[in-house]
């Protein structure tokens, strides 16, 4: 115990220090948003592990203070295969909300009631829950809508901030995605947007679909460009790290090494032929945030 209370501590020490580095302009910096993807099995071919081996609880805190000690105050967002499979889920989430890191949970399906209640008592700033696909069984998407009404209830419960999002797949028909935008906000979302997975190709129809969605829909950045409907970034630069701590900078391109989870700045500074690489690669969609020429966060 006394170990963990130091380490937060020292995040919280680097994130005032980062904070005050230039006088009068931390507001106007984002944060960076580094996406935590703590069961990554069903990856995509392009995401090679620089090991095999998992971090346990401890070496993931310790990714978190570092990330602190080197830019300051960050967003972490946990993503990726079934992250609510993961044991380490709300002891992470947490640990990240005691370093004062906003936490955002991406989930691709139901949830039930008592592990909604344990994540929003410990501190979850957001969730996304992404609907299924077209080809989905309609108890999978009730399923969904469920466990947005049990956010919604917990989040009362506790009378915690939490932003709830709803996430179509831009599969869908417009007239659909039309009618599941409707039935988010009916059962409390606070947004919907459009996502697509790494392994499809853009639908023709997604531009239409993205329309459908209605006027205060928040696709991310990347998706919204591609699609024609281009706006300012809601975050700053972000990156990834797999379930082993392998950095990657593109959701699509190879891994740049694995993190030293007390230093990782040290894995990015090193790292300038890789970073390049990826800035050139071509990709399904705009994500060039991933790869900025410095990852730098303020509030």
């Amino acid at each position: 115990m006394k170990l963990i209370e130091q380490l937060i501590a020292q995040g919280r020490v680097a994130a005032r220090r980062a904070r005050a580095r230039v006088p009068g302009t931390a507001a106007s910096v984002r944060p960076t948003r580094i996406v935590l993807r703590l069961n990554d099995f069903s990856a995509p071919d392009g995401w090679a592990r620089a090991s095999d081996a998992p971090l346990d609880l401890a070496g993931w805190r310790a990714l978190l203070v570092g990330f602190e000690q080197w830019l300051g105050p960050t967003r972490v967002t946990i993503a990726g295969g079934r992250p609510e499979a993961s044991p380490l889920l709300e002891d992470l989430i947490r640990f990240a909300n005691r370093l004062e890191c906003p936490t955002h949970l991406v989930l691709p399906g139901g949830l039930e009631t008592e592990r909604v209640d344990a994540l929003v008592g410990r501190g979850l700033a957001a969730v996304t829950l992404r609907l299924p696909e077209v080809d989905a069984a309609p108890e999978v998407v009730e399923a969904s809508f469920e466990t947005l009404r049990r956010f919604r209830d917990a989040r009362a419960d506790w009378e915690r901030p939490l932003t709830v999002l709803v996430a179509v797949p831009l599969g869908h028909h417009p007239t659909r995605a039309r009618e599941l935008s409707a039935s988010a906000r009916n059962f409390g979302a606070d947004g919907v947007l459009g996502c697509l997975s790494l392994d499809r190709e853009l639908p023709v129809a997604a531009p239409a679909t993205l329309q459908a969605l209605g006027d205060d829909e928040r696709t991310p950045h990347p998706l919204a460009v591609f699609t024609g409907a281009p706006r300012p970034l809601p975050g700053g630069a972000r990156a990834e790290v797999l379930s082993d701590g392998t950095l990657l900078v593109s959701s699509v391109g190879p891994a740049v090494g694995r993190l030293d989870p007390k230093n990782p700045a040290a894995t990015w500074a090193g790292a300038d032929a890789a970073l390049a690489a990826a800035r050139e690669m071509a990709r399904p969609w705009d994500e060039i945030e991933l790869a900025p020429a410095v990852l730098l966060s303020r509030r």
